[in-house]
């Protein structure tokens, strides 16, 4: 079992009660949207509270403990060896402890204890951003990089020129293999009939496309999932040629998988619909039924 396996959570955030809505919650939701499985509803932080005992059970379930350093954290008069023990955590070897400034106002915190000035920590007054692609760096440095990938992308996307090129001139992957086999072939076909006329590309491009795929079985599913969802939206929903356009491409952007885990989040789904029109609830619904066994009643055979 890896090290990540062991732990429940990537992280959980401790804070004071009054920092949750003014910046907790947001944080904690754009870690959840990047992928990191966070725990921070029970760590929120009263008076009378045990700060090291919090973050003891924090990390029995989590890779890494978060903790919001704030003014109101600090009027919370933890006892002097708390938070010694946590400037303990966070410079020992393992570094499980990840410190945030939040509207820290620094002259209080000399004042009220001068060696947790010691810690090194990120800066809300940096802006949120700033602060998940920190976190994101420590706790997740693989997403991390195919963040700031993605990020650069979509600046060269704004600031570049918009230009045509000659499909003889796209660089392509090698080919991996010489053929599909028989029954991988069948499977695009049924997937390229399932998408009906929104699907215009050669079934022979398409088939080469998947002999240059690295994990071409795994591609396969993923497409069998998205077409699979585009059919049974198309059978409950009469949709002009241009709405299932816009439904193959929002199928082709979204990763299912965490379409399929996610909770509905209400104003995001609204959102949504207002951009592309389609019932995205129904949409959710198709993708997490499909994602879901059956239950079978108990095999009473001999």
């Amino acid at each position: 079992m890896s090290s990540s396996d062991q732990f429940e959570y990537d992280v959980f955030i401790s804070h004071a009660s009054e920092d949750k809505e003014s910046f907790v919650r947001d944080f904690a939701v754009r870690l959840i949207d990047f992928g990191l499985k966070v725990w921070y509803d029970e760590f929120t932080l009263d008076v009378g509270d045990s700060l090291i005992r919090s973050i003891d059970q924090g990390l029995v379930k989590s890779r890494f403990g978060i903790v919001i350093l704030s003014n109101h954290f600090l009027r919370k008069a933890w006892p002097e060896y708390e938070l010694k023990s946590l400037l303990t955590l966070q410079i020992g070897n393992t570094k499980r402890i990840l410190p945030i400034w939040h509207d820290l106002d620094r002259a209080l915190l000399l004042e009220y204890s001068p060696f947790l000035t010691d810690l090194f920590a990120l800066n809300t007054a940096k802006g949120l951003d700033t602060v998940v692609l920190g976190i994101m760096r420590v706790v997740r440095p693989e997403l991390f990089q195919a963040i700031v990938a993605w990020l650069r992308f979509q600046q060269k996307v704004e600031t570049g020129e918009i230009g045509r090129i000659k499909a003889s001139e796209i660089k392509h992957s090698p080919r991996r293999r010489q053929r599909l086999a028989d029954v991988q072939m069948r499977r695009l076909r049924i997937m390229r009939a399932l998408f009906g006329e929104v699907y215009e590309r050669p079934f022979s491009d398409t088939y080469d496309a998947f002999l240059r795929d690295l994990h071409v079985d795994k591609e396969i599913q993923d497409w069998e999932w998205r077409a699979l969802v585009f059919y049974l939206y198309r059978q409950e929903h009469e949709l002009s040629t241009q709405e299932a356009q816009k439904l193959f491409q929002l199928l082709m952007m979204a990763d299912l998988s965490k379409m399929a885990a996610a909770d509905s989040k209400a104003a995001r789904n609204d959102e949504l619909e207002r951009e592309t029109g389609l019932d995205v609830r129904a949409l959710l619904a198709i993708i997490q039924e499909t994602n879901r066994h059956p239950v079978l009643d108990e095999d009473t055979a001999p």
